[in-house]
């Protein structure tokens, strides 16, 4: 299904740098309804798009070059795309698994332990994990306090049950009666090692990471263009986990500025409290806009977290789908009404007219699947008002940016 098929819009588009968002035509009006140009969203937006639908060249880079102060998580690492952007921003920072970053700089004793919480355990799933992990953030708490400059590897080697002890011996007199009654159940449980070991695991590669252990190295500049490299692999995707708790962390500290930050692929990248980041940093000044492959993908993690989601992001974006949920999707565009006659010959000649109704889908679901890539439904704010419409983005042509380099 191609929409908006107009050559000379297209082309115009192209020539200027950027100037809009997208083209859009409202999907309830009449055939002749006017195409419009909108700006870029100024409120929360979600997009989902398969491979190839177009979702990277027509919303990550296109929001990329024109906001300031954005930062991206790219969570597929695609290459091409990050050169693309160095090409656009070559002033801005570019980041992955290897730079020498400090994660934990600027951040105070509980955001720490949220930030390690939520990115090394993303999702509860029995008592028995979250009996452990209960344990290993009682004794990490403890530990912060009496810890200079820290690291991932100051963190790590606090842990281990003679370090932890000597901690406890060191610092005991200091400790409250209730503190000290807590904290000698950890030191003195038999089954320390046990209870901590997967906690440790987990912190493990950040620990032997030299490039996130430098104490000078400076923390993500958030009034700064970012963007951030990270294959699908654990270690890399609890990486992004971290970078989005320190953008929710510190950002209401910093109210002077707005931010836009994209994160894509984040359908890997969610974790149990994700909510937080999309219904409280709205009112910090961070637009944020979430890019993942599918309906399917978004869900597999948690229904609940993906239906918050929706009714978060004002603006929703579907380029061509798996077709696995298609029929979900054009649940949200709702159904149109149609008024019909039908008329019935009875036996004697007399015509009988009756009047009704039916009902149809706005959006076929079949149709979802067949859009080309660049193009879109969506569900968009204009004006304070959401409008259903077909949509035709500027398409940043990945192939001919690195080729005129």
């Amino acid at each position: 299904m191609d929409i908006l098929n107009n050559k000379k819009q297209s082309d115009n588009m192209q020539k200027k740098s950027l100037p809009v968002f997208a083209l859009i035509k409202d999907m309830t009006k009449e055939d002749d309804s006017p195409v419009i140009k909108i700006p870029f969203p100024d409120a929360h937006m979600i997009a989902f798009g398969i491979t190839g639908s177009g979702k990277t060249e027509s919303v990550l880079l296109p929001l990329w070059i024109n906001k300031k102060n954005i930062t991206v998580i790219d969570g597929k690492g695609d290459e091409n795309a990050k050169m693309v952007a160095r090409i656009y921003k070559p002033e801005a920072n570019f980041y992955d698994m290897k730079s020498k970053i400090n994660l934990l700089k600027g951040l105070k004793k509980d955001e720490i332990l949220e930030m390690l919480k939520n990115s090394l355990y993303p999702k509860v799933i029995s008592t028995e994990e979250t009996f452990y992990q209960n344990f290993a953030v009682q004794a990490l708490s403890f530990a912060i306090d009496y810890i200079e400059n820290i690291t991932f590897e100051k963190l790590f080697l606090s842990l281990f049950r003679d370090e932890m002890k000597r901690l406890y011996d060191t610092y005991k007199s200091y400790l409250s009666k209730p503190e000290e009654l807590i904290l000698s159940g950890i030191v003195n449980n038999s089954d320390y090692a046990s209870l901590i070991s997967n906690f440790l695991n987990k912190l493990q590669p950040f620990a032997l990471a030299k490039n996130l252990n430098y104490e000078d190295a400076e923390n993500i500049d958030i009034k700064a263009d970012n963007w951030f490299s990270l294959r699908n692999i654990e270690t890399e995707n609890a990486f992004g986990r971290m970078t989005i708790e320190y953008i929710r962390l510190v950002k209401p500290r910093q109210r002077d500025f707005l931010m836009t930050f994209a994160i894509d692929e984040f359908s890997d990248l969610m974790f149990s409290y994700f909510s937080k980041i999309i219904k409280e940093i709205r009112g910090f000044g961070i637009e944020i806009a979430l890019l993942t492959q599918s309906f399917s993908d978004a869900d597999r993690f948690d229904p609940t977290l993906l239906d918050i989601i929706l009714n978060n992001a004002r603006n929703k974006i579907i380029f061509a789908q798996d077709g696995l949920r298609n029929e979900d999707i054009s649940r949200l565009f709702g159904y149109k009404i149609e008024e019909v006659k039908s008329r019935t010959m009875e036996t004697h000649g007399t015509t009988m007219v009756s009047s009704g109704q039916v009902k149809d889908w706005l959006v076929q679901p079949s149709a979802i699947s067949a859009l080309k890539p660049g193009n879109a439904i969506g569900k968009i704010l204009i004006r304070q008002d959401l409008t259903k419409c077909i949509m035709k983005f500027q398409h940043i042509n990945m192939e001919e940016a690195l080729r005129n380099v």
